[in-house]
């Protein structure tokens, strides 16, 4: 190995585990030289950081109410602690030892960045067969009881294990490190291998700061890749060759972009221009994964600015030419000057509130879609310009269909999607106005809220011509809050009223009237025919106090009779 290399780690010794020593130590020369290969070693050399032991980061996400996240891992981590595994040295020599177990990926790079983690994920020198073995006997009881479900994830050339903690509600998965052949397809590996050595896991990984692993029982941070640094200068990069990355699975232009939105960071120059040189392959992905990874990408951060750097880095032409063509159609007086109907998207996508859903991000951007259809312009008696969309909505929903069954939206996705583009013009332009039953139909649909999300986000995602008609949206915008409110207030009022009607009619009051009525008690299922006819009766004379359905039951009671 380097003498440079060598210099590196032994200078991180001190610092680390026996374990981790030696993994260093025993790393094979193929996989020594193809380390060097792709990190320059005067970039990239291994460090190492004390961060804490886990039993304190457990305690920090307890405070920060990720307490069940920390048992469940504590629990793996002392399962580990126990196991044994013999291991074959280059020498021939077979020693017993505990199993190398690291936490990785966003765990490690969240924690380091002051953030609270979501989960945990595992990696370990042990392969498949061993952890499951060593997991199943530790947690034998636990998993006859039920309280734990150890769950094979079988990819098409490795499986990864997934422990289920079901009364903490939490699961983890358990991944042996492993070593990847070409990637033919451009999607996944052809050959996957387990091997024992951590630095080798890491450079088949894709970001630098996702390749981080963390060590439970020492609290070091091992960085094989050079992730400490660009944590540090908050530098987005590809472990090793940007071009060899993308080569491997085309869905890491995707992931790169959504980890710009996630971090804040800078991407490095080289990464970028291998995204932008090989956007054009992104469309060789099956469309279940671009729908995925695109939703992923829109629900990080604000969604407008994801769209920016989607057409920046040359993929948005590729996986939405409809979205990037809307670059193309100029906007103008007296409705939009704020610039073309992309620059509009844009602005209404990052005006949807932060918590907004997966599908009121996808129905702002496509809002709309088919603007450049419906686009025209008129002259007024005094020769000012105003430009229309008429329709858009309408033909917009219609023109979404095949964009939606071309990225595998599901059946569910795609009716809400439709219905919020129809209807994004109406719920500000027309709800205010409207007649009682169509306003009840919209503000009782289950879209309700998500369509004031997306009017609102309209409305402030437009710049008129004259101020007056910004001060008018605004005032639209509340009337039609307030409408909405009202219709919900009243709503709750009538469910009052019907409760306090149904309690006068109750299983026990129509036994009651039936057997004075006819001197027997009805039957088991009759009860139900009975209550069945005193409830339509009770709807269709739209009956709302107490003494007029006790007044219908007495009569449907006494026109009945099941003898």
């Amino acid at each position: 190995m380097n003498e440079k290399r060598l210099e590196a780690m032994q200078l991180s010794a001190e610092e680390m585990s026996e374990q981790e020593q030696s993994d260093i130590r025993e790393i094979p020369p193929a996989f020594a030289a193809r380390m060097l290969e792709s990190i320059p070693i005067s970039d990239r050399p291994i460090q190492v950081q004390h961060l804490a032991e886990f039993r304190e980061l457990a305690q920090n996400l307890r405070n920060s109410g990720r307490g069940n996240l920390a048992e469940g891992a504590e629990k793996i981590i002392n399962a580990f602690g126990e196991a044994r595994a013999d291991v074959e040295l280059p020498s021939g020599k077979s020693v017993s030892r505990k199993p190398h177990l690291v936490i990785a990926g966003g765990f490690v790079r969240d924690t380091l960045m002051g953030k609270t983690p979501k989960d945990i994920d595992f990696a370990t020198s042990l392969d498949y067969a061993s952890v499951y073995a060593a997991l199943s006997k530790k947690f034998a009881k636990e998993i006859e009881q039920g309280e734990i479900a150890l769950v094979e994830e079988a990819g098409k050339n490795f499986s990864v294990l997934i422990v289920r903690f079901n009364d903490l509600d939490e699961e983890y998965e358990v991944a042996a490190f492993r070593v990847e052949g070409d990637y033919r397809d451009g999607r996944r590996p052809d050959t996957v291998m387990p091997t024992r050595y951590a630095g080798v896991d890491a450079e088949r990984r894709d970001l630098t700061i996702n390749a981080l692993f963390y060590n439970p029982y020492t609290g070091n941070v091992v960085d094989y890749v050079g992730g400490f640094k660009d944590l540090e200068e908050k530098k987005l990069r590809f472990v090793g060759n940007a071009e060899e990355r993308i080569q491997e699975d085309r869905l890491r232009m995707l992931r790169f972009v959504r980890f710009l939105g996630k971090t804040g960071f800078t991407a490095e120059v080289s990464a970028k221009e291998a995204i932008q040189k090989n956007a054009s392959r992104i469309g060789e992905l099956p469309a279940e994964r671009l729908h995925d990874e695109l939703g992923a990408v829109l629900g990080t951060g604000p969604a407008g600015d994801a769209l920016d750097r989607l057409r920046e880095y040359g993929l948005l032409r590729e996986v939405l030419p409809e979205v990037e063509a809307l670059g193309d159609c100029a906007q103008g007086p007296p409705y939009h000057m704020e610039g073309d109907v992309f620059k509009h998207t844009v602005l209404v996508a990052n005006g949807l509130p932060a918590e907004a859903s997966s599908i009121l991000r996808w129905a702002a951007v496509f809002h709309d879609i088919s603007k450049p259809e419906t686009r025209a312009e008129e002259k007024n008696p005094q020769g000012d310009t105003k430009v229309s969309f008429h329709r858009h909505a309408e033909i917009g929903a219609e023109k979404l269909i095949p964009i939606l069954n071309r990225l595998k939206f599901s059946n569910e996705e795609k009716n809400e999607i439709k219905w919020l583009v129809v209807n994004h013009i109406r719920m500000l332009a027309e709800f205010r106005n409207m007649r009682e039953s169509k306003a009840r139909e919209l503000a009782l649909s289950p879209y309700a809220l998500n369509i004031i999300a997306l009017a609102q986000a309209d409305t402030r995602g437009a710049i008129p011509a004259d101020p007056r008609i910004k001060k008018e949206n605004e005032e639209n915008l509340v009337l039609m809050r307030e409408r909405y409110a009202s219709i919900l207030a009243h709503e709750a009022e009538k469910k009052t009223e019907i409760d306090t009607v149904l309690k006068a009619v109750n299983g026990r009051e129509i036994i009651s009237a039936y057997e004075k009525r006819h001197g027997h008690k009805p039957e088991g299922k009759t009860i139900g025919v009975l209550k069945a006819r005193i409830l339509e009766e009770i709807h269709d004379n739209k009956v709302s106090n107490p003494e007029e359905a006790r007044a219908i039951m007495e009569r449907v009671v006494a026109d009945t009779n099941f003898e």
